[in-house]
């Protein structure tokens, strides 16, 4: 087999992480989709994402190809191949979901999203959608925003006794930053909301910088970054101290003035939470370095950073003890 060849390789399909996608496709065989099927779309969008959320994926991804849309779910962190629509099933399904977040459906040739909340089997799914142009058609993705996955404990995360001690000596106390570092999809946010949720039963006034607001918390007031009307990281920083907030989280550290605006508010005695792109936990220090905080600003600001990365739990009913390959081994 040539190079070539091992490029082109279909990938397995996973056709059971969509029965009821293709269950109701089944009811319509034979039909052509048109515009006086709008509610058989509304169907087919449901099911697709009770489909998702049953198989724990983040994302959806209908991307487009010569002859149809794949269909493909990011479950722990891994693309997998669902199913194929037919192209003019796949176009309508890209279309419904546009026309439900108040996108232009018939404009295919601009890069948009969108964010709703969207009802489903009785309870709110956050949706978070984006689309774009390609040279075969639309690409749609969906992040799915499922507000029971950020509705966990610090205990129910993996740590070990002894970190997990750690931090709850941190939140006993009364000022210092506390980062939360990984690469993009390690779980940041998840942990960043456990911090919230162990904080929200207490007697403290909490209060989060986010852009977006991901996930509504009750009993935390929430904010979201505007930069249409220039109300960024570091602006919303320095109104928020003025609400006199106990705990504050901001969602990311992105730029110098938030990173400046996060140590002057950390060592002035506010107790401060946030999220960082960092490898490791000593490329945190670097991150800000960079960022242009002093180090005598991150020894009075900094007091602790937990770096991490997301495990895929095994199956409890298909695994398997096996030896590592070669290529395991070596990254052991």
């Amino acid at each position: 087999m040539t190079v070539a060849d091992q490029n082109t390789e279909t990938p397995p399909r996973r056709s059971h992480l969509v029965a009821g996608l293709l269950r109701e496709l089944r009811r319509f065989h034979g039909e052509t989709p048109n515009g006086e099927h709008h509610g058989r779309f509304t169907v087919l969008g449901d099911v697709l994402l009770q489909d998702a959320l049953r198989e724990r994926a983040t994302d959806v991804h209908l991307d487009p190809q010569a002859d149809g849309v794949r269909v493909r779910f990011r479950i722990d962190g891994r693309l997998h191949e669902a199913t194929a629509l037919g192209r003019d099933h796949g176009i309508h399904l890209i279309r419904h979901f546009k026309a439900i977040s108040n996108l232009d459906p018939t404009n295919v040739m601009r890069l948009a999203d969108a964010r709703i909340t969207y009802p489903l089997d009785g309870h709110a799914v956050d949706l978070r959608l984006a689309c774009a142009p390609t040279v075969t058609g639309e690409k749609l993705s969906i992040r799915l925003l499922d507000r029971g996955r950020v509705e966990q404990r610090l205990d129910q995360l993996g740590l070990d006794d002894e970190h997990h001690e750690q931090i709850q000596r941190w939140l006993a106390g009364t000022s210092g930053m506390f980062l939360v570092a990984g690469p993009t999809g390690s779980g940041k946010t998840t942990t960043a909301y456990a911090l919230l949720h162990e904080l929200k039963g207490q007697e403290r006034s909490v209060v989060t910088i986010e852009d977006p607001v991901e996930y509504q918390v009750p009993g935390i007031c929430q904010m979201q970054v505007d930069h249409h009307k220039s109300l960024s990281f570091a602006e919303a920083l320095r109104g928020v101290l003025r609400l006199d907030p106990d705990y504050v989280l901001v969602g990311e550290i992105r730029d110098a003035a938030t990173a400046a605006a996060a140590a002057d508010a950390s060592a002035a005695g506010r107790v401060l939470m946030s999220t960082l792109h960092s490898p490791d936990a000593v490329g945190a220090i670097t991150t800000l370095r960079n960022l242009g905080v002093p180090d005598e600003g991150i020894c009075s600001a900094v007091r602790m950073i937990v770096a991490q990365r997301l495990v895929r739990r095994l199956c409890p009913l298909c695994r398997r003890q096996e030896a590592p390959g070669d290529t395991d081994a070596q990254w052991l």
